[in-house]
């Protein structure tokens, strides 16, 4: 498979997983906003605790396999890195939604993309950093 020079398999697996998380992510807050007629700020919310599970893992365990910090200590670092990703993606999403008012599930696909490049930096260089 051929792919662009700057993509190492890291990035290419971060954005894998992510690409997946985001997914996920944004499927539960589709479902719950289309289904159950939840507020998207709140299906916001759920579907970051759903995706997260599935981020952790496949972050852990693919893309940063190679990190010799504890699972003890990678999962509150890593919590602390998408919590806050979350943080700025929820503040970034009521903007979006309040000010440019564009349908919510495109507000919040662009939202997740921008957030993504952070994450991957604050998972790379402190979160999964080896000791």
């Amino acid at each position: 498979m051929i792919r662009p020079s700057w993509i190492s398999p890291r990035i290419g697996q971060f954005i894998l997983v992510g690409g997946i998380a985001a997914s996920i992510h944004l499927g539960v807050v589709v479902y719950l906003v289309e289904l159950y007629s939840v507020s998207p700020l709140q299906a916001n919310l759920l579907g970051f605790f759903v995706s997260f599970c599935f981020s952790f893992l496949g972050q852990r365990f693919l893309t940063f396999r190679d990190s010799n910090k504890s699972l003890r200590a990678s999962i509150p670092r890593y919590f602390i890195v998408a919590s806050s990703a979350f943080a700025l993606n929820e503040t970034l999403f009521a903007i979006t939604l309040h000010y440019l008012m564009i349908p919510y599930y495109l507000a919040l696909g662009v939202v997740v993309l921008l957030v993504a490049v952070a994450t991957y930096f604050a998972s790379k260089y402190w979160a999964f950093a080896n000791v």
